[in-house]
């Protein structure tokens, strides 16, 4: 196993809170309907993890979050810690805002039934379909 060097686990510490704030922003993007903005975020957001990964893989660190090694100085446990957090907030995030996504899902299906509905109906007066008139038979 490498040397874990504080500055690389700062790095991680870095990466990982950035993460959380572009999560922020995903929501808030995905709240006031602005999907070219979400999924542009939606975009860093894996580039920032792809980032991660290629910091651990590079330093030979086995996890950002357990840290086993008791060689390990105390800074580097509290780091590794704070990453920790940071990943099951991000997990309650990414449930929000799957569930927003849902929700946005569901309602954008409902209206294109209802657009489908209508077009059928229109169709169907448009063709001549139903005879114009009516026949009163109280008369």
């Amino acid at each position: 196993m490498r040397m874990m060097s504080n500055a690389v686990w700062q790095e991680a510490l870095k990466l990982t809170q950035s993460l959380e704030e572009i999560t922020g922003l995903m929501k808030d993007k995905l709240d006031a309907g602005e999907v070219e903005a979400f999924l542009s975020l939606l975009d860093q957001r894996q580039k920032i993890i792809e980032q991660l990964d290629q910091l651990k893989n590079e330093s030979g660190i086995a996890s950002w979050i357990d840290v086993a090694d008791k060689e390990v100085s105390q800074e580097i446990q509290k780091i590794s810690q704070e990453i920790a957090n940071t990943f099951r907030h991000l997990l309650q995030e990414d449930q929000r805002i799957k569930n927003i996504l849902e929700e946005k899902r569901s309602i954008t299906l409902k209206k294109l039934g209802e657009i489908r509905r209508s077009q059928q109906v229109h169709k169907t007066y448009e063709k001549g379909g139903i005879c114009g008139a009516f026949i009163d038979s109280r008369g």
